[in-house]
């Protein structure tokens, strides 16, 4: 008998997820839906579950939307859906992601398309990178047990994260209202 993995390699072509709307996600041929993504990374821990409590890719989302607004890293949007085609993959913790150069050939087979759908910038902006990391930051205070005392980051981030983190706090939303957050973000920043 097959393993999964032999009869996916045989059907390559034919692959697809079901979405949570039960539609067909084909990695050749997307088609996204808001909807569909808020649900998925509403659903997703970061940090591989390594959390002292639940915390989802759509809050992580609305929180660097939310820093680049306030700091005025650039068009709080693309901070929003920076994240948006983990809801077809998954989210993989970044010292793991950079083993897996096969990972970022299918990221980037969804991410092209997704930021062209949704009229973002086809590269990731250096306001979207800034606050990504700055959030990385204020995120773990809370949710690591060591607070990322001894995570690589770029020059000054960590301090920065330090500096700021009264100003965006932690929710830890459930899967659901993490959802829901995502998409009355979605709204305000769309009108």
């Amino acid at each position: 008998m097959e393993t999964s993995a032999e009869l996916y390699k045989r059907v390559e072509r034919e692959l697809y997820i079901e979405t949570v709307k039960g539609e067909k996600f084909f990695i050749d041929k997307p088609v996204f839906d808001i909807e569909t993504i808020a649900h998925a990374l509403g659903n997703q821990c970061r940090y591989t579950g390594h959390v002292r409590k639940f915390y989802s890719v759509a809050e992580h989302s609305v929180l660097v939307a939310d820093i680049m607004h306030v700091l005025k890293l650039g068009n709080p949007f693309e901070g929003l859906m920076h994240d948006a085609a983990e809801a077809y993959l998954s989210d993989i913790a970044a010292p793991w992601k950079v083993l897996l150069p096969d990972y970022k050939v299918l990221e980037a087979k969804i991410e092209k398309p997704l930021r062209k759908f949704y009229g973002v910038p086809e590269l990731m902006g250096d306001g979207v990178k800034r606050a990504d990391w700055l959030a990385l930051f204020i995120e773990a205070q809370d949710l690591m047990v060591t607070g990322a005392k001894d995570w690589t980051s770029p020059e000054g981030v960590k301090e920065q994260a330090i500096e700021i983190a009264h100003l965006f706090p932690i929710h830890a939303y459930s899967p659901g209202m993490a959802r829901k957050v995502f998409l009355r973000r979605y709204a305000e920043l769309t009108q």
